[in-house]
């Protein structure tokens, strides 16, 4: 659709926004569309519902104009970057023929859908998604910097947690364990192994629920690597085991948005 006959009938500005929409969705093999995090939430916790409402919320930022949602992107959270593409390249062909009253308003809204995907790609880079046992356990980590002070090395992140059970059994989260690495080598211990709990609570997950909590923490550095483990204990009595978190970036450049 990218050809110069497609964009016949395309104002040079609209032109310019499709190809940077194109160009942003090329970094991305797919995207996890996610809400965005909220710091004020920092230091509390509680089961969440299914995030199919707030995800499509996110996904008309991104992807505006669509005259609905498909289903099939209401049932998952990823879109390849296949998907985004055919999307993008959708609503600007059914733009070509917009009166001319329509246009700033087009404009507007492809330059905050812009925006809205290069936010969307960053919290992708600082996230990280890992499955133990059933135990799904996916963060988000931004910078904050109305906390930080980087002229004495202090550099505050806060991090979106969310733990889903896909399993069968009900499992409780007793504990936790991070790690920090700050020299791109080492990994050092942030939180001890057994820490009781997550931000006071230790949540009993049924099967198909999701406990969500946001935290943070201070480093010396602007740019880092956490990962950790949370210690769980199943209701069949199979015994005490760790569910993995991967390592996610902490990158001073990947800003919390505020007020989302």
């Amino acid at each position: 659709w990218g050809s110069k006959s497609r964009l016949f009938g395309m104002s040079k500005v609209s032109v310019a926004l499709f190809r940077a929409l194109l160009r942003k969705c090329r970094q991305v093999d797919y995207l996890r569309i996610q809400v965005p995090i909220n710091p004020l939430k920092h230091g509390s916790g509680d089961f969440i519902s299914t995030t199919s409402l707030c995800v499509g919320s996110a996904l008309q930022r991104v992807l505006p104009h669509l005259p609905s949602l498909p289903l099939e992107l209401l049932d998952t959270e990823e879109l390849t970057q296949q998907q985004l593409i055919q999307h993008i390249r959708f609503i600007f062909s059914q733009r070509r023929t917009s009166p001319p009253a329509e246009a700033a308003q087009f404009t507007d809204q492809g330059l905050n859908a812009l925006r809205e995907l290069h936010h969307q790609i960053m919290m992708n880079n600082c996230s990280s998604h890992t499955i133990t046992q059933g135990l799904r356990v996916s963060v988000t980590a931004l910078y904050l910097p109305s906390a930080s002070s980087p002229e004495i090395n202090q550099f505050k992140f806060v991090y979106r947690v969310r733990i889903t059970n896909f399993s069968e059994n009900p499992m409780q989260v007793v504990g936790r364990h991070w790690l920090v690495c700050t020299d791109g080598n080492t990994f050092v211990e942030l939180v001890p192994k057994g820490s009781p709990g997550i931000v006071g609570h230790k949540p009993l997950i049924k099967p198909g629920e999701t406990f969500e909590y946001c935290s943070g923490t201070t480093i010396g550095s602007p740019r880092a690597k956490m990962q950790g483990s949370f210690q769980v204990l199943p209701a069949d009595g199979s015994g005490l085991f760790d569910a993995q978190i991967n390592p996610f970036l902490l990158d001073q450049s990947a800003v919390v948005r505020m007020g989302s």
